[in-house]
């Protein structure tokens, strides 16, 4: 396997888990027109009642790619979730050279992020964590707020730098080292800003790509898609609507601008 793609995932988001599978999450497609081997998992959380859970076994059945936990699917237990991959990773999996981290309504221009990859200079793909850095955003104090999070919990005024959860990419190698640090580590119930901390303490940073975006497209603009590597806050039928326009788009149609990006790729920052 070259990249593992790790969408976390919730019992009820079948249509979400659907659309990918039948298009950027296509493993068949992305072996066929990249050369590349792809496995596609979901991770997700406890099912709501007994129903939903007898649908989701019968969901993977089928298709055998979800691994779910038995603790509450829930905002705050986010980064329960990442620790737990993590460590399911680094038993399970720790050969894989490459993973893609997303959420279940993310569009990928997978062709971008293996072209990225398979063109990675060596000294940079042991610690590689790239993504939508975002830097200087402040723990928020309200308690009211989803994202509050405690001085005991985290006693300083702002995160470290960090990439935006909806989707990054990440080194096997960087993977294993951020669940040891993950064992030293108080857990904060925002994963994102959590995995940043981790990334710190083992002494890196993440890298600013920005192909990802934290953001989705009102209205599909084929030519964006073939610039992007991702994009965030998609419906299902959106997803479906750009990957139809993405396998059919004629590059010679698009204008230097994305000729040039398709030629020299996203230039990255590192630090």
């Amino acid at each position: 396997i070259f990249l593992l793609v790790a969408i976390k995932s919730a019992c009820n988001n079948k249509n979400r888990r659907n659309a990918i599978r039948k298009t950027w999450g296509d493993e068949r497609w992305v072996k066929s027109e990249l050369g590349v081997n792809m496995r596609r998992v979901f991770l997700l959380g406890a099912c709501p009642n007994e129903n939903s859970q007898d649908k989701l076994a019968s969901e993977n059945a089928e298709h055998e790619d979800i691994i779910q936990w038995n603790f509450q699917d829930s905002f705050r237990n986010l980064t329960l979730k990442e620790c737990l991959y993590l460590q399911w990773f680094s038993k399970s999996c720790r050969e894989v050279p490459y993973i893609f981290k997303g959420d279940d309504d993310v569009f990928v221009n997978i062709k971008n992020i293996v072209i990225f990859l398979k063109e990675l200079p060596e000294n940079r793909r042991k610690n590689l964590f790239v993504g939508s850095v975002l830097n200087g955003s402040p723990r928020i104090l309200n308690p009211a707020s989803k994202y509050y999070v405690s001085y005991n919990l985290f006693p300083e005024k702002f995160y470290p730098a960090y990439v935006s959860g909806g989707g990054f990419v990440m080194s096997g190698a960087m993977a294993i080292r951020l669940f040891q640090a993950s064992l030293q580590s108080r857990i904060i119930p925002i994963d994102d800003a959590f995995m940043g901390i981790l990334v710190k303490k083992i002494g890196e940073y993440p890298q600013d790509d920005r192909g990802y975006k934290s953001w989705g497209m009102r209205k599909i603009d084929p030519c964006r898609l073939a610039r992007i590597k991702t994009l965030h806050r998609m419906t299902p039928d959106q997803l479906i609507q750009a990957w139809s326009e993405y396998v059919k788009l004629d590059f010679t149609t698009c204008g230097k601008e994305t000729a040039d990006v398709l030629v020299t790729r996203t230039k990255l920052m590192f630090y």
